[in-house]
């Protein structure tokens, strides 16, 4: 027996990692509805990809991760014609442009893969989806003069042995035909996916972060059918968003502050509800003494969820 069962829990309730994109995530998003309609409204009626900025920890990417589920739901509850679905994880940023530009094209055929059910149901176009999962989850293609044929389309790639994330990918039309997929599936103002692109900090100054978006600006911030979140710390943003050749693109940051003290008993008394699996459950940090925590770590959830499971 684990040592979260023996207190009656089904797992930790002080799980750090960000919130699924799911109804349990949404369950636990406590405090955050007057951001959570903000964010809605520039994904589902905005035409510039959207800035979370915000202090690390602070909840920014388990914020995305509800909104793209409620978006989903209120396409399935026929609320809105826009379907919304999201990408499997959120991309981590790097120095290295063409790499990110294909992880985030990687990123999106997983989406298709992982939508493929909910796409056929809002007969949407989908594409090949047994070809491609077998193509996808190849890890490497060799022999000289050999050619694996394709379910993108371009024929194949030839020679040698290319990675799955090399540019032999490319030039066997995959990056062209991740954009026919969006275009087929998501016409103009139908919806499409929704990326996260994190930590934009960990490119230590603006001025990198704004090289980097300049880069792939056209490759992935001008795809049809996406709609990208990014989040970097505070100051990061506003300059980014700033320079003429993003101008148009990116949104004026939605700034994200720490959960209101008010809040901080409900949020764990939530999660204590939601990872119980009986009514004697004991939690090793109570409500009221995760709010002290959450004072003595100046307002940082993740420090103070870390904390608590820590003790």
């Amino acid at each position: 027996m684990s040592f979260w069962s023996e207190l009656g829990f089904g797992s930790n309730p002080y799980v750090v990692k960000p919130l699924p994109s799911s109804a349990a995530g949404r369950e636990l998003l406590v405090g955050r509805d007057v951001e959570l309609r903000a964010l809605l409204r520039r994904i589902e009626e905005g035409d510039t990809h959207v800035f979370l900025e915000g202090p690390n920890g602070v909840g920014k990417t388990s914020l995305v991760a509800v909104a793209a589920w409620v978006a989903t739901e209120r396409f399935l509850e026929r609320k809105t014609p826009q379907l919304y679905l999201s990408l499997p994880e959120p991309l981590q940023i790097k120095e290295d442009a063409s790499e990110f530009i294909s992880d985030c094209y990687f990123a999106i055929a997983r989406a298709f893969l992982d939508g493929e059910e909910i796409l056929r149901r809002a007969d949407r176009k989908v594409p090949r989806t047994k070809e491609i999962k077998a193509w996808l989850e190849s890890p490497v293609l060799k022999g000289r003069g050999f050619t694996l044929s394709s379910p993108f389309g371009g024929g194949g790639v030839t020679g040698s042995t290319a990675a799955n994330s090399s540019s032999g990918f490319s030039n066997a039309g995959f990056r062209a035909t991740i954009r026919t997929w969006l275009r087929d599936a998501f016409p103009e103002g139908t919806g499409g996916l929704v990326g996260v692109i994190d930590n934009l900090e960990l490119l230590e100054t603006s001025n990198a972060a704004r090289r980097l978006l300049e880069e792939i600006r056209d490759p992935v911030l001008q795809l049809s059918g996406m709609r990208w979140v990014l989040c970097g710390a505070r100051g990061i943003a506003r300059s980014v968003a700033a320079t003429s050749r993003l101008n148009g693109v990116l949104s004026d940051p939605i700034e994200i502050t720490p959960v209101a003290d008010e809040h901080i008993s409900n949020l764990i008394d939530t999660r204590l509800r939601h990872y119980s699996v009986r009514s004697t459950s004991k939690a090793p940090v109570s409500a009221l003494s995760f709010e002290h925590v959450y004072e003595v770590a100046h307002n940082n959830l993740r420090d103070s969820l870390r904390h608590a499971q820590s003790f």
